[in-house]
């Protein structure tokens, strides 16, 4: 059975910049995430080129997700943030920690270090151009297990 922790994968902390972070498999997870055995946070690598502009692989915009398997909860979430101009935020840029099967993303203490999530940001611009939303960005089965 593989180590569930790996120290050093060559990449620092960007929560405390520690720069010996290891990989850390969670059980029923798709993303392979990092853990700082410095301030204890776990958080999902960032392998984007340009992150402002790019969907990240598990975006909560992207067709599959997890988030778009409950009907309910998606429109309601395009609804509040999208339409009403609520930025939602990317949890690339989050710190997570360990919740039953899985991580679960922590709200920042300093809201200024908030990234806007592409995604977001490609739907609101659909929406002002005058697009309807539930057509682009329909509600649908989940491709696995919600991470995070």
């Amino acid at each position: 059975m593989a180590e569930p922790f790996t120290l050093s994968c060559g990449e620092a902390c960007p929560f405390c910049g520690y720069a010996h972070v290891g990989e850390m498999e969670i059980p029923g997870c798709r993303e392979q995430v990092r853990f700082c055995p410095k301030c204890e946070k776990l958080f999902e690598p960032e392998h984007r080129a340009d992150p402002a502009r790019q969907l990240c692989n598990n975006c909560a915009f992207r067709s599959g997700s997890g988030e778009r398997a409950d009907a309910w909860r998606w429109l309601n979430l395009l609804e509040d943030t999208v339409e009403q101009g609520r930025p939602f935020h990317c949890h690339k840029h989050l710190p997570a920690t360990l919740q039953g099967d899985g991580y679960r993303f922590e709200a920042p203490k300093d809201h200024s270090e908030l990234k806007v999530c592409a995604g977001w940001k490609a739907a609101r611009a659909a929406f002002l151009a005058g697009r309807r939303l539930i057509d682009i960005y329909p509600p649908q089965e989940s491709e696995g297990k919600a991470d995070g």
